[in-house]
C-alpha cells in the first residue's frame, strides 16, 4: 500500500499538528520509525529506543529526566525532516514501521487511573479537556462519561482512540506489539531494529513510574453498563486491534 500525501493529510484530520509530531519517532541511522500510543509502555519504548540511538553515536548515555521531551531526544520528529521526506520513508521498504496497542478497556482506566484519579492540582488540566468544571475527584463512570461526549479529534492523547493515534488504515506497519506480550514482542522489535553486535546485550530501559497496573483493576472498575459505555467509544479500537468486547 503506497501512502500519499493526500492520504497522509487525512492523520491531520484526526489530531492536531503538535500530537502528529509528538508521537512520531523516526532514526534515520536505524531505520525505523516508532508511532507511540500513551498509555501503552510509551516511556519504556523511548527510553530503550533513546539509549539505543545514543549508542549508535557513540555516546553512552541512559536518557534521564524528560525523555518525553522531543527537543531533548535524538530521535526526529516530521517537524525536523519535512512532511515530503516523512512520505518518502512511509513508501520505503527499508524503513521498520512499528506501533503498540492495548486492550482498550485496560488502557482507559490507566488514563483515568493516572491522569484523574491524581492530586487536584495536576488534574485540573484533564478535567479542562473534557470540560468538567472545578478540579474536585471525577467517577470512572463519570470519565467515561465526559470522554463520550468528546469529538474524537479534542480526545487528549491518553484517552484517544489509538486508530486515531496510529492512522490506522493509513500506516502499512511491519509490526503491531502488544502490551500484553510486551517483553516478548519489544524484545522481537529491537532484535530487528539493532545494526550491530555491540548492540547485543542492550536492555529494556524500564520506566514504570506511570504504571497503574489498570490490567488488574479491570474487574473493580468496570460494571457491565460501563463496559459497554466504553466499548461504544473505542468500538473501532476492539475491531481494528483485534481486542475481545468481553471482559474476562
Amino acid at each position: 500500500m503506497t501512502v500519499s500525501i493526500e492520504s497522509l493529510k487525512q492523520i491531520y484530520n484526526l489530531m492536531p499538528e503538535n500530537q502528529v509530531d509528538r508521537s512520531i519517532h523516526i532514526s534515520l541511522d536505524r531505520a525505523y520509525i516508532y508511532f507511540q500510543v500513551p498509555k501503552v509502555a510509551c516511556s519504556t519504548i523511548k527510553a530503550t529506543l533513546q539509549k539505543l540511538e545514543f549508542a549508535s553515536a557513540g555516546i553512552d548515555r541512559t536518557p534521564q529526566g524528560k525523555i518525553h521531551n522531543k527537543k531533548q531526544s535524538p530521535l526526529l520528529s516530521i517537524s525536523d525532516i519535512g512532511l515530503e521526506r516523512f512520505l518518502e520513508l512511509l513508501n520505503d521498504r527499508a524503513f521498520f514501521k512499528f506501533c503498540f496497542v492495548r486492550n482498550p478497556y485496560s488502557r482507559a482506566l490507566s488514563a483515568y487511573l493516572n491522569k484523574i484519579d491524581i492530586q487536584k492540582e495536576k488534574r485540573k488540566k484533564f478535567l479542562k479537556n473534557l470540560e468538567i468544571e472545578g478540579s474536585g475527584q471525577v467517577s470512572f463512570r463519570e470519565f467515561l462519561e465526559s470522554v463520550e461526549k468528546q469529538n474524537p479529534f479534542d480526545m487528549n492523547p491518553h484517552w484517544k482512540l489509538q486508530t486515531y493515534l496510529l492512522g490506522w488504515g493509513i500506516i502499512e506497519y511491519d509490526f503491531v506489539g502488544r502490551l500484553e506480550n510486551f517483553d516478548r514482542d519489544f524484545t522481537t522489535v529491537l532484535q530487528k531494529i539493532q545494526g550491530s553486535s555491540e548492540d547485543s546485550e542492550l536492555k529494556i530501559e524500564s520506566r514504570m513510574e506511570h504504571s497503574t497496573k489498570a490490567s488488574s483493576k479491570i474487574q473493580k472498575f468496570y460494571d457491565r453498563a460501563l463496559q459497554e459505555l466504553a466499548f461504544n467509544i473505542y468500538e473501532s479500537d476492539f475491531k481494528n486491534l483485534n481486542y475481545s468486547p468481553e471482559i474476562l
